[in-house]
């Protein structure tokens, strides 16, 4: 948004109100602001009963805003957009700085968010126009309530892919296990490889994969077993040792828990013996 400012030397009443009319048309089509004066011995405001807009330096919170997108912090970006709403509302006289505000931050969202410009698209999907709807407005009112669904929808994205996120880390954790299958898959160790607390690998993967660690191990390792088994790769003790299994012994009583039937008995049935 755009401010000029001119002065005019006025000495008929009618032509103010050419004026105020053209003010108001140069704002919808092109959405900028002009500031005119009229003066014969003194200059007057175009709209007296207005007061001067407040000043508003959204420079100062480029960096707060730019920090809580980049993030991905709902809390931080609900806060800030709150200050902003908390200093413009209720003063209408500050419509077009409220404007360019929420235009500023609806930019740093596009900008610094992967697919921001969609996302936003899909926050505003609703309305005509989309998220341009914006410029159609013409209360403090209605540009702050834009602004606060801009940062709730932003803050939904932040969950969205925190969550994705986290699954693809879960995923490739699996990934790891299933082609290491035969290695020592300590929770520590495995935590190492991905730089991440045994704890929190632990708490994530309960999470996000509907099982623990432990039991997603032995459970991998027995569905290899039996296909193992079933193409003849070799004895029990041999099949054991290929999977990690201390042992045949800890290897047929693990594989009886789960499936309910030992390594031979699972061979005879399907036919191996």
């Amino acid at each position: 948004m755009t401010e000029r400012t001119k002065t005019v030397i006025a000495d008929d009443e009618p032509l103010e109100e050419e004026l105020y009319r053209a003010i108001s048309g140069v704002h919808d089509y092109f959405n900028n602001r002009i500031r005119m004066a009229f003066a014969k011995d003194t200059a007057r405001a175009v709209r007296p009963s207005r007061p001067e807009a407040e000043p508003f330096a959204f420079k100062d919170l480029r960096p707060v805003v730019s920090r809580a997108l980049e993030e991905m912090d709902a809390d931080a970006l609900r806060k800030v957009i709150s200050k902003i709403s908390a200093h413009f509302r209720g003063k209408p006289q500050l419509l077009y700085e409220a404007m360019d505000a929420a235009c500023n931050v609806l930019y740093m969202a596009a900008s610094l968010l992967p697919g921001g410009d969609e996302m936003a698209a899909g926050i505003f999907r609703e309305e005509s126009g989309g998220y341009k709807c914006i410029y159609r407005m013409n209360s403090i009112d209605a540009v702050l309530n834009w602004l606060e669904r801009l940062a709730e929808g932003c803050c939904g994205y932040f969950i969205s892919r925190r969550h994705n996120r986290r699954q693809q880390l879960v995923s490739n954790v699996q990934d790891y296990i299933r082609k290491n299958l035969e290695k020592r898959l300590s929770l520590p160790e495995v935590a190492a490889v991905f730089n991440f607390s045994p704890n929190y690998l632990s708490q994530l993967f309960t999470k996000y994969s509907g099982t623990g660690f432990v039991e997603y191990i032995t459970g991998e390792r027995i569905n290899a077993a039996k296909k193992m088994l079933a193409r003849g790769e070799g004895l029990v003790y041999e099949i054991a040792g290929k999977l990690g299994f201390e042992n045949a012994f800890y290897f047929s009583k693990v594989f009886k828990k789960v499936e309910g039937i030992s390594p031979r008995e699972y061979l005879h049935k399907a036919g191996k013996l």
